[in-house]
């Protein structure tokens, strides 16, 4: 009998064996794409789950939980990914970055009331960052691998879906060993992200596996350049 914890575990580690998996896969010369035709029917199958679950939860979250509560929510899970980010921050010897982040953490956990208060940017002027461990083996030189659709993840590239998989480790509250705060925690973070991408679906067009693919990508530029994450994919 899996230990509490040990079901989160046990699915990263099945996640880093497929990854490993098509890491070991060579692409062909000029081929953009080499694992299209395993990523376009799990791009399909992410879709229907999303219209018949994720989308409807979505909706739901952001018509009938109040903006003050949404701001809190985000905060609290910008609070425990700090956690994550610090620790990306020393991983790729950022040490002046990471004091801010850990700043962060300390601050915002006892005077922001758990995270619910981003009193650590409003009162001390402490910046969000957005490391992670995708980013990290960027740092120390990894490639990124051919781009991957991950079922119910969706998006990322081999080495980004490495990275995730460690992240989960990293972050206290989805590698909590209380299967229902973890639960919780997984089930807000997945509404919020979802509801904040509701007001771009209208800018998709033509073939939709294929938009999903080049804005993921150049949103990696982006990130790896040492940006956040597109204000395109926040939640107004």
């Amino acid at each position: 009998m899996l230990r509490p914890g040990g079901r989160a575990r046990s699915n990263v580690m099945a996640i880093a064996v497929l990854l490993a998996l098509f890491a070991s896969s060579s692409s062909k010369a000029g081929q953009p794409d080499p694992l299209e035709n395993f990523n376009r029917p799990v791009h399909e199958f992410n879709s229907f789950i999303d219209a018949l679950f994720f989308r409807p939860l979505a909706v739901t979250y952001k018509k009938v939980v109040p903006q003050f509560m949404k701001r809190g929510i985000r905060n609290v899970l910008s609070n425990l990914d700090d956690v994550a980010v610090t620790a990306n921050d020393l991983l790729q010897g950022n040490f002046k970055q990471a004091g801010s982040d850990f700043g962060r953490v300390v601050i915002n956990s006892t005077l922001g009331i758990g995270g619910i208060l981003d009193v650590a940017d409003t009162a001390f002027s402490l910046e969000k960052h957005h490391e992670d461990f995708g980013q990290t083996l960027a740092h120390w030189g990894v490639k990124r691998g051919p781009y991957l659709v991950l079922p119910l993840l969706g998006p990322s590239t081999v080495r980004e879906g490495i990275g995730g998989a460690t992240n989960i480790l990293l972050n206290p509250g989805i590698g909590s060993h209380e299967s229902n705060v973890r639960d919780k925690i997984i089930t807000l973070n997945g509404a919020s992200a979802r509801a904040g991408l509701l007001g771009l679906e209208g800018l998709i067009s033509g073939d939709e596996y294929l938009f999903v693919r080049e804005a993921y990508l150049q949103n990696l530029d982006y990130r790896e350049a040492d940006g956040s994450p597109s204000d395109l994919f926040e939640e107004f």
